[in-house]
């Protein structure tokens, strides 16, 4: 499900919006990029909020013979996310610039591009707070799970975020991950593990691959190259 949002810019998702996305649902492919949950998303913010780019939604699959598990990501992480060893998209901040965890978070710049308070994220600082963060989805496999061997499956997926998220699964981060079973087909649970984390991985990658700026948070170029 996809909800017909399409502007770049950021705002609260509400009642409307979820009618809006089940009147909307379709089997096409979800859209990628800056709609639906990724029209908020942002990410690269362990050297400062100030120097973050633009997150966004992605999707990806893969398969071994009749097995197929599927995952759709919302990419709004804390940190900056990797591909090949490198960085594809994130902060902006210069390489010797203080980065968390390395550095409090006292030394860090917010949206206005003043230091955050030498308390770091309290409930007072709204957008540079601690819950402004999360990298969350859903797996969705042909296999047959059990209520124990969804919740493994569900668990294991965070592998695909930390092999794409750096720094991944912080204290300013609320990642969650959900996994669904059809039940057509019978697998091993390592299997579904494993092909779980390779599709966050590479959903993670297509969200900000795909993501459109704002005057708040641009996209990164090298994203696009």
């Amino acid at each position: 499900v996809v909800m017909d949002i399409h502007s770049p810019g950021e705002r609260r998702i509400g009642h409307a919006d979820g009618v809006a996305a089940c009147e909307a649902a379709t089997f096409d492919d979800p859209e990628q990029g800056s709609v639906g949950v990724g029209t908020g998303c942002s990410l690269g913010k362990e050297a400062g909020r100030a120097w973050g780019s633009k997150g966004g939604q992605g999707w990806a699959t893969a398969t071994s013979g009749d097995v197929i598990v599927s995952a759709i990501m919302a990419v709004n992480a804390f940190g900056s996310v990797y591909a090949g060893g490198e960085i594809l998209a994130g902060s902006r901040a210069p390489t010797d610039y203080p980065r968390y965890p390395a550095s409090p978070p006292d030394q860090l710049l917010g949206l206005d591009g003043e230091p955050i308070g030498g308390t770091g994220w309290g409930a007072s600082d709204g957008d540079d707070g601690p819950t402004a963060n999360t990298v969350i989805g859903a797996v969705i496999t042909n296999a047959v799970l059990t209520k124990s061997t969804a919740h493994r499956v569900a668990d294991l997926a965070h592998t695909g975020i930390a092999r794409t998220v750096r720094p991944a699964h912080t204290n300013f981060d609320g990642d969650a991950m959900f996994a669904i079973g059809t039940g057509e087909v019978e697998a091993g649970t390592d299997l579904v593990n494993e092909l779980a984390a390779e599709a966050v991985s590479a959903a993670i990658l297509n969200g900000v691959r795909h993501a459109r700026g704002t005057e708040r948070f641009p996209a990164d170029p090298r994203a696009a190259g």
